[in-house]
């Protein structure tokens, strides 16, 4: 295609105009039409045609048109949305007509460019990402770990994503082929929660398990009428005998499937999710077990931990609860150094302790009588924080 010709294609695809459709209805041909008609509904900036184009090249497994689909991936304008974080108070506006039309072609073509074997630069992955969160992951799985750091790196640093699927699956990534810096981010950013139950000597211990949170559930998406039946992508925790079987798996002691599922309905405005474990403290404990070939049962770091502490007076309590944080600190700090020994953090890097994880204390008073009061204690890193236990608190 020429300058020109491209020019006209971008031009239609960002701005999409509802055009009347052709006397050749795509919905109503029973078998590809020719490769003439595919380019002519690549062309003519229908977003339903286009749909079906890609569609139709892919059954004809027509890889001559991979060059125009990724042109126009690689144009791709993101639609407004708000973040994860946004979202839990502050649901979006309605996608318009418009922009879903525009949003499901664009499902239609990436589906055909990763279905043929179609590569796009890191940086028009990373420009996909807040809308079609697992095809940027399998379009950035597929190009060389050097070509997908910088846009990983990226993904996974973003503090408040557009989608849980893009930061865990970047890190998961980014964990196979550690480069320069994401080892001491995984560990500094950990928090192991440490839920101190104090008791008397003679009252029975006392523990509670961990919840892990996971992106919710979101509403079915909707079918819509002669719209074709494309690929469709997710990601779960990935687990022997589950159907459908994974388009790919990420491995690692919390090993990903990216799944993916021929259907007529189309994208949800909200997202989709499968039960699918966001970027969390046992997360990212078990990506630097993996880097340090741990196997989970030995892992060194969890991200919760029950202590129970019997005391019979404010001193022992002191005590105790002190030499338990010296423990856990001293903990970290072999991490540390087990990650400097394989290089995966620099001794600058080690020589500053805000590289550890933080300790956080959840202090649960469990005691049958309250003899003597369970006052906030004073340590000397600031990366060890203290809480006072409140009904519904949840743990990572």
């Amino acid at each position: 295609m020429n300058g020109i010709g491209k020019i006209g294609v971008l031009a239609l695809f960002i701005v999409f105009p509802i055009l009347a459709h052709g006397q050749d209805d795509p919905a109503a041909f029973k078998t590809p039409p020719s490769a003439d008609v595919i380019a002519r509904w690549v062309h003519g900036g229908d977003p339903r045609e286009m749909a079906w184009a890609a569609v139709f090249a892919l059954q004809e497994k027509d890889t001559s048109f991979l060059p125009e689909f990724a042109f126009l991936a690689e144009q791709w304008r993101p639609l407004p949305h708000r973040n994860i974080l946004e979202r839990e108070h502050h649901p979006p506006q309605p996608l318009t007509s418009e922009e879903r039309e525009r949003r499901d072609a664009m499902s239609a073509l990436l589906d055909s460019i990763i279905q043929l074997n179609g590569n796009l630069p890191a940086a028009s992955a990373q420009n996909l990402a807040s809308d079609f969160p697992v095809q940027t992951i399998i379009l950035l799985h597929r190009i060389t770990p050097q070509e997908a750091e910088p846009t990983l790196l990226a993904l996974y640093g973003e503090t408040a994503p557009a989608s849980w699927y893009t930061q865990r699956a970047a890190a998961a990534l980014l964990a196979l082929h550690p480069p320069a810096g994401f080892a001491a981010s995984l560990l500094s950013n950990t928090t192991v929660t440490s839920h101190v139950f104090v008791s008397l000597p003679e009252d029975p211990s006392l523990g509670m398990g961990a919840s892990s949170g996971d992106c919710g559930g979101y509403g079915p998406p909707p079918v819509k009428a002669n719209w074709p039946a494309i690929g469709k992508y997710s990601m779960r925790e990935a687990g022997p005998g589950r159907d459908p079987a994974p388009y790919l798996t990420i491995p690692g002691l919390k090993p990903i499937d990216v799944v993916r599922v021929v259907a007529p309905t189309l994208q949800s405005d909200s997202g989709e999710c499968t039960g699918f474990t966001p970027l969390n403290n046992a997360i990212r404990a078990a990506l630097i077990a993996q880097m340090l070939d741990e196997q989970p049962e030995r892992m060194t770091i969890k991200s919760h931990v029950d202590v129970n502490i019997k005391a019979k007076d404010d001193q022992d309590y002191k005590t105790q609860l002190a030499a338990y944080v010296d423990r856990e600190e001293a903990t970290f700090r072999s991490v540390k150094m087990n990650l400097v020994a394989k290089q995966l953090i620099s001794p600058a890097e080690a020589s500053d302790d805000a590289v550890l994880p933080c300790l956080l204390l959840v202090i649960s008073d469990s005691r049958s009588a309250k003899v003597f009061p369970l006052q906030e204690m004073q340590f000397r890193s600031p990366k060890v924080k203290w809480e006072t236990e409140h009904l519904g608190v949840l743990y990572e």
